[in-house]
């Protein structure tokens, strides 16, 4: 057995098997910390045996789908397979370090645990709001959360207005089911008990530091440590094309603000636009573009490998999301790739943008600004090629020896 430092990952879903940028930014973790520590991975999916030294244990049963209603109910037994699968490796292996990479695992590991130190990975809003999304709904259309605690009153009005919650579609018969509605207030509650269970945080933004610390966390158990992203394989983009390329790429969701975007772009002229992604709007979107006759393609889910090459055929990207997102991962991307971007002004794309540098930013969930902007990148050449110089500034502080150095600093921190 190593003498190595010991820590076993504990995550939904991991590579081959993503869901979106969370699971990249676990892999890339992953491998790069396998360089200096001992690094095994508890997850779903098919078996293999693992990748650049990093030791993958293909046992735990979820759902496949996050946006499937038959695959949430499968889901509902993460928490016990969690319980069980890091209770035994931990029992034979005696990890020093037990790490959540994602919110779905803290429970169970956390159960499952004895004297071994919990870090969690806090990636996105679902320790913070019942519906998993932090947008507030007071009448039709949805704004970032302000509420430091969601109560049960405000939680009930803004749900029976949400067209969605997590990934899932909130048809009426979930909207009005007390059920659904019991079971996503008790899971909210449980998780804000469970917070305080865990040993050390690390928040991949400051905006997220301020949610647990808003939740209750001690600012000294929050590290603020940003995702690696791998920049070697996006190459900068020369000159913008003749017709402008415009691009969206992630999840058809409200929240990712694909809908808003289309709309937007009904006050655009000579431009051409990829969608790609997957969700429950999708035939939404694609009714939209054929009403509108709009020269807009709606695409399928791409994998990580494609997403470079995606980026150099485009002159754009926009990335529209109306909830409160964690970090800005296509933000720094685009820059790495030379193409300008259009991102919502929530906290975590200001902070990764450095406010707009390389891009312009719009107000959240603003259709006129948001089209505004656009005509303004697509119409103004010398802005254009402004913001692309402007964009080597976004990339530094991302590489995975630094960021690793940090995340096994933290390890050893805990452990004194």
């Amino acid at each position: 057995m190593s003498n190595k430092l010991r820590v076993l990952f504990v995550s939904e879903y991991f590579p081959p098997h993503t869901k979106g940028g969370g699971e990249i930014s676990a892999y890339l973790l992953a491998k790069s910390l396998a360089k200096k520590i001992e690094v095994h991975v508890l997850t779903s999916g098919e078996n293999d045996n693992g990748t650049d030294d990093i030791t993958i244990h293909r046992e735990l049963k979820t759902g496949e789908k996050p946006d499937s209603l038959a695959s949430n109910f499968r889901r509902l037994f993460f928490r016990s397979s969690v319980r069980a699968r890091v209770k035994s490796f931990a029992d034979k292996n005696k990890p020093n370090i037990l790490h959540c990479l994602n919110s779905t695992s803290l429970i169970g590991t956390v159960d499952a645990r004895t004297n071994t130190k919990v870090v969690c990975h806090v990636n996105s809003p679902l320790f913070f709001c019942p519906k998993a999304n932090l947008i507030r709904y007071k009448k039709k259309n949805g704004t970032a959360c302000d509420l430091k605690r969601c109560g049960f009153q405000s939680f009930l009005k803004c749900f029976l207005k949400s067209p969605e919650f997590g990934k899932v579609k909130n048809r009426f018969y979930l909207k009005y089911n007390p059920f659904i509605q019991f079971y996503l207030w008790v899971n909210y509650n449980r998780y804000q008990k469970y917070i305080n269970k865990v040993d050390h945080f690390i928040a991949v933004s400051s905006f997220m530091k301020q949610k647990l610390i808003s939740s209750g966390v001690n600012e000294n158990k929050i590290s603020v440590i940003p995702n690696i992203i791998d920049l070697s394989k996006f190459k900068k983009k020369k000159e913008k094309s003749e017709r402008t390329r415009i691009l969206f790429l992630g999840a058809y969701t409200e929240a990712k603000g694909a809908i808003l975007l289309l709309q937007a772009l009904t006050g655009v002229k000579d431009y051409r636009a990829n969608f790609y992604g997957d969700g429950q709007l999708k035939k939404e979107l694609s009714n939209f573009v054929e009403e509108n006759h709009m020269p807009v393609i709606i695409n399928g889910k791409v994998p990580g490998s494609k997403i470079p090459q995606i980026f150099a055929e485009h002159d754009i990207i926009v990335i529209p999301s109306i909830v409160p997102e964690a970090f800005g991962r296509n933000i720094i991307e685009a820059a790495a790739s030379g193409t300008p971007y259009i991102c919502s002004d929530i906290p975590a794309f200001l902070e990764t943008s450095k406010k707009g540098a390389g891009g312009l930013v719009f107000r959240t969930g603003d259709v006129k600004d948001l089209a505004k902007k656009l005509n303004s990148l697509v119409n103004d050449k010398p802005l254009y090629n402004k913001k692309q110089k402007e964009a080597a500034m976004l990339e530094k502080g991302y590489k995975a020896e630094k960021i690793a150095g940090k995340v096994i600093k933290t390890y050893k921190e805990l452990l004194k």
